[in-house]
């Protein structure tokens, strides 16, 4: 019964680790530090595919260069992540604001705008084929039950593990140092 107890142990050590983890990039998500995207096209690929959740932060213009995969807003409000290919000073008022020109490496031609901006999100993690999860996450149906679970394993780790001896015996001889219990008045004396 050890094993599994042991397995249990490495169980909810892991699920407690993907709880705190997934605590600490929401309050980054929320506070604007990070960012959580889903890639919905090819127009990356091989670098980044189609399905693939990005864990990207902000990185101002200013210090963006060509190669670079960024992730910034188009005219419509909708995001797009390419490489830049030529970056140049925006005639903007912000000294920190860039022109930057993109194209996404299975694109044969850049971009048809350009992209004048002060900040832009930088990929740091790619998750392959990890935007079904985040999209799934997403859905309250699924985060709220999940977040319960999560508090729940958390709870379980501060309730004491049971003692057991498994080399003691069971039953009345399991406490040796106790006298044996005698009536005097039995003894006929």
């Amino acid at each position: 019964m050890t094993w599994l107890r042991r397995i249990g142990a490495v169980a909810l050590t892991l699920a407690a680790i993907a709880g705190v983890l997934s605590v600490v990039l929401a309050v980054a998500v929320q506070a604007g530090t990070l960012r959580l995207l889903v890639v919905t096209s090819g127009s990356m690929t091989p670098t980044i595919c189609q399905g693939d959740a990005l864990v990207s932060h902000r990185v101002a213009a200013s210090d963006l260069g060509v190669g670079d995969v960024v992730t910034v807003p188009q005219a419509d409000g909708s995001l797009v992540t390419h490489r830049i290919i030529a970056v140049a000073p925006a005639d903007d008022a912000d000294p920190q604001a860039r022109t930057l020109t993109l194209q996404g490496d299975a694109n044969s031609i850049p971009d048809s705008a350009t992209y004048t901006v002060s900040t832009a999100w930088v990929p740091a993690v790619r998750l392959p084929q990890g935007g079904a999860i985040v999209d799934t996450f997403r859905d309250p149906v699924v985060l709220v039950p999940a977040g319960i679970a999560m508090l729940a394993l958390f709870a379980l780790t501060f309730i004491p593990a049971a003692k057991h001896d498994d080399r003691a015996p069971a039953g009345p001889e399991a406490a040796p140092d106790e006298e044996p219990h005698t009536d005097e008045a039995s003894q006929g004396t």
